[in-house]
Formats: structure tokens, sequence, C-alpha cells
């Protein structure tokens, strides 16, 4: 189960970076166009399959895109712990996501 809490936290963050809140460079978008790319640019950059795909519908603003990626990420976390109670309730949480 902790294994999941650390996927949802790292999905959460990526959440932050998807939006552009976590760049401290000076090199800051001057339009919602140029944020847009620039989110997608380091969408690209993520090596989780899941994750990316989230991060991109994040930055294309396609919400219930992003969603439905981080609960399909979070289903495939969910599976690949060993059958029990662990895995039941980490896939009844993961089904809980996007309402």
């Amino acid at each position: 189960m902790r294994r999941l809490h650390v996927f949802l936290l790292m999905l959460a963050a990526l959440t932050f970076i998807a939006a552009g809140c976590g760049d401290d460079s000076d090199d800051t978008p001057d339009n919602r166009s140029e944020a847009v790319e620039k989110c997608k640019e380091e969408a690209k950059k993520i090596d989780n399959d899941n994750a990316r795909d989230a991060a991109e519908k994040a930055c294309a603003g396609d919400k219930e895109g992003a969603t439905d990626a981080v609960k399909q990420a979070c289903l495939d976390q969910a599976k690949s712990l060993p059958e029990g109670s662990a895995r039941d309730q980490a896939t009844a949480a993961c089904d809980k996501i996007g309402g």
C-alpha cells in the first residue's frame, strides 16, 4: 500500500509540474500558448508512459483525459501488488479517481 501512496504523491507532483508550477527558471512563458508548449516539452521528458500521457493531456487542457490516464496508471500500480487485501484496497482507491 505504501508503494501506491508514493505513486499517487508522484502523480500529484506531476500535476503541479504540468501546470507550470514547478519551474523556477527565468524563461517564464509570456502567453498561454507558450506556456502550453513549454508544458508539453517538459511532459515529453517523463519516462513513465502513463505519467507522460497524463501530463501531456493536462498540458493540452484535457482534464478528463488526464484524469483517465492517472486512474489507469493507478490501476496498473495496484495490479502489480500481490493478490489480497492491499491490492483490493488499492484498486478501490484508484476506482474513486475522477469521481
